[in-house]
């Protein structure tokens, strides 16, 4: 009432004396990380994601196909890496490549792997259609920089098998596991230049 204010500072420690809290002991656990095609690996951005909040990252640079990280997290944690890369996007995009969509469109010649419809789809649509020709001849012809909807790689985890190799839509653009010891973690991850149709 009298407007006198105080505060203090102090510490507590729990003791967990049943053992029920789970092993909150630190590691140092090592990634390593492969890139398929990996001339696109160049100038890469590796983001590291530990129980779904950013943590770090470094840049992939060079040709080698074999990237080595170590990093501490606490054990039973989920990492995840993206792969991330925004720049050149015409960079193999041509007028073949729009003629391959058609064909696919048309029935004529459909597509054989499936990291052709993951490169094709530039709309983010989950398929195949004119908006995604559309969008690549903008970018040919130079009415649009860039693709408006996605950057000009995306990196797929390269050891998930799609369920409909057809509609590869659930490749997840990222590799993501539970470290639960000192093991090394070898990645792979699928590079696609987007637009570009091989």
């Amino acid at each position: 009432e009298e407007g006198n204010v105080d505060s203090c500072q102090f510490e507590f420690v729990l003791e967990d004396t049943l053992n029920v809290c789970p092993q909150y002991c630190k590691l140092t656990y090592a990634i390593n990380i492969q890139v398929l095609d990996n001339q696109y690996a160049y100038y890469s951005l590796a983001k590291i994601y530990i129980n779904g909040n950013y943590f770090s990252s470094f840049n992939l640079i060079g040709p080698d196909n074999n990237y080595s990280i170590y990093r501490d997290c606490l054990v039973d944690s989920t990492i995840r890496v993206e792969l991330t890369r925004n720049d050149d996007p015409i960079n193999g995009v041509t007028t073949v490549d729009v003629l391959k969509i058609k064909k696919h469109i048309l029935g004529k010649q459909f597509f054989t792997n499936p990291y052709q419809y993951l490169a094709a789809d530039v709309n983010q649509s989950k398929s195949i259609s004119g908006s995604d020709m559309t969008e690549i001849r903008q970018l040919i012809l130079g009415v649009k920089p860039e693709f408006s909807k996605v950057p000009a790689f995306l990196f797929y985890n390269a050891d998930y098998k799609p369920k409909d190799p057809s509609a590869p839509y659930d490749i997840p653009p990222y590799v993501e596991w539970v470290q639960k010891d000192y093991q090394v973690k070898t990645i792979r991850f699928q590079a696609v230049k987007m637009g570009d149709i091989k």
